[in-house]
């Protein structure tokens, strides 16, 4: 049985508002390493080594707007494994000190899931639909729940495209995640409150909360 610790994964971060060399040096305080400049075939890029021999790359994507007078960037970040989460989330929380934004992707450009690379033998599937973001919670929460989502596929035999209908969705998605994915716990509270923020409902209660009732008793 495969659990969503156990697989691997990469992140892309689209950014803009500060210079190429700022979120490059930002990026390699996070990770104790070092910073190189390579130029590769439709690529500029400058790539970060890491204490593990891994490169961070940091490269201008023509796709980003230029804000404050600087062109947009792609974070692109090495293979990572679940115990890598924390410091990925350092590396965002660094990028974002230095003043650079996130750059919400033109979602017209792409499908939510890319199968590509899998019918290619890389074995790998792409999950596009977060808005870029530099909140570390937020892609967390992003990352547990893809994680999950994969385990779920891997260890299933069967799958129903039935839409389920509710009243309160919040408390259905929560139950989904908690149920469903296995997203139980302290581990995944974060990651439950940014998944279920801003569905309407209540989480925890199925019809609502309970009211008291007004009669008194003799």
């Amino acid at each position: 049985m495969v659990t969503l610790q156990e697989q691997k994964f990469g992140v892309e971060i689209e950014v803009t508002g500060a210079t190429r060399h700022t979120i490059s040096t930002a990026v390699a305080g996070a990770v104790d390493g070092r910073i190189t400049v390579t130029h590769q075939t439709g690529y500029d890029a400058t790539v970060v080594i890491d204490p593990q021999g891994r490169e961070w790359k940091i490269q201008n994507d023509g796709s980003i707007p230029i804000v404050n007078g600087h062109r947009g960037s792609e974070i692109v970040t090495p293979v990572l494994t679940y115990d890598d989460i924390e410091q990925l989330q350092h590396v965002v929380r660094e990028v974002r000190a230095t003043g650079a934004i996130a750059h919400r992707s033109d979602c017209a450009r792409y499908h939510g899931m890319n199968l590509s690379n899998k019918w290619r033998n890389i074995n790998t599937i792409e999950w596009r639909y977060p808005n870029s973001t530099l909140h570390a919670g937020k892609i967390k929460a992003y990352i547990q729940l893809f994680l999950a989502l994969s385990a779920k596929a891997l260890n299933a035999h069967a799958a129903s495209h039935r839409k389920i209908p509710t009243d309160n969705p919040k408390f259905n998605f929560r139950v989904w995640l908690v149920a469903t994915l296995g997203m139980k716990g302290n581990e995944f509270k974060t990651a439950r409150y940014h998944l279920t923020r801003y569905l309407p409902g209540n989480s925890a209660w199925r019809y609502g909360h309970p009211t008291i009732s007004s009669s008194a008793t003799p």
